[in-house]
């Protein structure tokens, strides 16, 4: 492959990728997880967004994340920001947890919750599912 992309560019069917200096790095290093898309792009003229993900990927950066939209259920909530917290997905919680495909396909619309799993995913991000009963008369 490399003698091919050799080739091209000798030909000048292709223009060479600029090599990566120390500060380009060190810059997309202090960057990559925080700043936006459009501002990632602007700070490295003459490259390509998947190069930059490319090379941030490579280097074991990772991008921040939004968190995840709140459900009306804070049991689930909590697991899903333990998650996020852990630099997990769902579909990764969903292996960890041995959960099939519930937290990957979790419906905010969901009705009723399968506290098997959602105990399965608390072990799993190391946190135990406790029930705290009220003492309180008016409950």
């Amino acid at each position: 492959m490399p003698a091919i992309r050799g080739q091209c560019h000798l030909m000048g069917l292709s223009t060479p990728k600029p090599a990566w200096t120390a500060a380009d790095r060190a810059r997309l290093k202090r960057l990559f997880p925080t700043v936006s898309k459009d501002e990632l792009i602007a700070a490295f003229p003459g490259r390509t967004w998947t190069s930059l993900q490319v090379s941030g990927y490579q280097m074991g950066l990772k991008r921040w994340r939004k968190p995840y939209v709140k459900t009306s259920h804070p049991v689930i909530d909590d697991v899903r920001e333990a998650c996020r917290a852990k630099g997990h997905f769902m579909p990764d919680l969903d292996v960890y947890a041995g959960t099939g495909k519930y937290f990957s396909k979790l419906a905010q619309r969901r009705k009723k919750h399968d506290f098997r799993k959602v105990d399965k995913a608390v072990k799993a991000l190391g946190g135990t599912l406790t029930i705290e009963w009220c003492n309180d008369d008016s409950a």
